[in-house]
């Protein structure tokens, strides 16, 4: 694993993280916990379990594996023209049908009238961009399966931008106020045009001579088993999802948008870190094994980097949440009360940043064989941890039991996968190095009471790690 390569994915992904913070603290200026939050939390997260399922993920890892080992225009073509008829498919499907769907995927809406129509309305709005995310994701493989990761990676900007645009409008009084979530999911599909356009300006020559395409072919046979695993394996991880929102939507209001607003500040270092690690090691190890080299020792690499950037974050969430929570959401609606709300959420979340992390590079080498039996039983293990965790104690801990599933379902499918490569350290004295680093710090959190202190530290840190990484890299050339 080349770490520039993972240096520009941060980069990329930093910016983009902070342009979708900026979107969150817009999302709790205007609408804090209120049901409007809730209704367009949903809506989104409806979107997105389509989009798992059909677009970013199934798009790199089918599309990376097969187009390396099948590169001609036939193949590429054949594979373009299907994901546009697929998602063009599902977005008519979901907008004819979404009464129906929606009283599936958050039944406690459907007991008032006047919610449900409002979440209907608001998720007809947002759909558009599955078809927009689908193209995106398309360009967004290629330039993975060529390095170019940082464009790829900063390319979520447009689409945060798309939303944040409207909010400016409202704030100006442009737009009136009381239609805000209205704009807010036409900015989605706002968003996913600009991303598009964006991704698609870079990625273009890269496109091969336009070619017949052919649905029997021996590559799209590849491709679509590759696909259904990975579309499978991401309606497991999307069903957890769903299921966590089911539960929420029937407890106390906010629920959903406490959870969601944690959740971000988690997703900032496993897109950072977690993401960027498994999809630059994807192409890397992708060509080794076309050519019957041995990957363990990239995979090494991964694991190590994975743990020195991921376990600092964790444990400065778990000690410095609220602090964290506060100065991110706390404005406008948001009160105190919220924050308390969304750091008890964000704590049990914490877990979930290593394990969540560690699995995506599991799950990539096991695509990367073309070995789609494998995730998908760990999606099914970490469906069942999700759902049985969550049942048992969401009646006792209310919201925080969801986000407690969630952290124990990663560590499951963690587990399983990491028994199931074989793998073995061939340097475990590497791991010794991140396990010392994390102890200092751990002990540094404890002892020192200023939040401004540990914060300037943990970027000490991460600094030394990108110059350690970066020097041992030019000293290897």
């Amino acid at each position: 694993m080349k770490f520039s390569n993972f240096l520009k994915h941060i980069i990329g992904t930093l910016l983009s993280r902070f342009s979708g913070f900026l979107r969150e603290m817009v999302f709790a200026w205007y609408l804090g916990g209120r049901f409007e939050a809730d209704a367009l939390f949903v809506a989104f997260r409806f979107t997105n379990f389509f989009r798992d399922i059909v677009a970013e993920n199934s798009a790199t890892r089918a599309f990376i594996p097969v187009y390396t080992k099948w590169e001609n225009s036939k193949t590429f073509w054949t594979i373009f023209i299907f994901f546009l008829l697929l998602s063009a498919s599902i977005f008519s499907i979901l907008f004819s049908f979404s009464p129906l769907f929606l009283k599936i995927f958050a039944p406690g809406f459907s007991f008032e009238k006047d919610k449900f129509v409002f979440l209907v309305k608001i998720t007809r709005l947002s759909l558009p961009f599955l078809v927009l995310v689908s193209l995106s994701a398309f360009n967004m493989a290629i330039l993975h399966k060529v390095q170019k990761f940082f464009v790829a990676s900063f390319s979520p900007v447009f689409f945060n931008l798309g939303i944040i645009f409207f909010a400016l409008l409202a704030y100006f009084k442009i737009l009136p106020y009381e239609n805000i979530v209205k704009y807010f999911a036409i900015g989605f599909v706002l968003g996913g045009f600009l991303q598009f356009l964006f991704l698609f300006s870079f990625s273009y020559k890269y496109y091969p001579k336009f070619d017949k395409f052919d649905f029997k072919s021996e590559s799209f046979k590849s491709f679509l088993k590759i696909l259904l695993s990975v579309g499978l394996s991401s309606m497991f991880l999307r069903v957890s999802l769903l299921i966590n929102t089911i539960i929420a939507s029937f407890l106390k209001e906010g629920s959903i948008a406490y959870l969601n607003y944690a959740y971000r500040l988690i997703h900032l270092p496993i897109g950072l870190v977690g993401v960027g690690v498994s999809t630059v090691i994807l192409p890397s190890i992708s060509e080794k094994l076309k050519k019957f080299k041995n990957v363990f020792y990239e995979i090494e690499e991964a694991i190590v980097v994975n743990l020195h950037f991921t376990l600092p974050i964790m444990l400065f969430y778990i000690f410095e949440g609220l602090d964290v929570v506060r100065i991110v959401y706390q404005r406008g609606v948001f009160s105190y009360n919220d924050a308390i709300n969304v750091y008890k959420a964000m704590l049990y979340y914490s877990m979930t940043i290593p394990f969540f992390s560690l699995s995506g590079i599991f799950l990539n080498y096991f695509y990367a064989k073309l070995n789609s039996r494998i995730p998908n039983y760990s999606f099914v293990i970490s469906t069942f941890v999700n759902l049985s965790v969550a049942l048992l104690f969401v009646k006792k801990m209310g919201f925080v039991a969801l986000a407690m599933a969630t952290s124990l379902a990663s560590f499951a499918q963690f587990l399983f996968l990491f028994l199931k490569s074989d793998f073995k350290f061939a340097y475990p004295i590497k791991l010794r190095g991140v396990f010392l680093l994390n102890l200092i710090w751990l002990g540094f959190l404890i002892i020192f009471k200023n939040f401004w202190l540990k914060f300037l530290v943990m970027i000490g840190i991460y600094l030394f790690l990108i110059y350690a990484y970066t020097r041992r890299v030019k000293k290897n050339a």
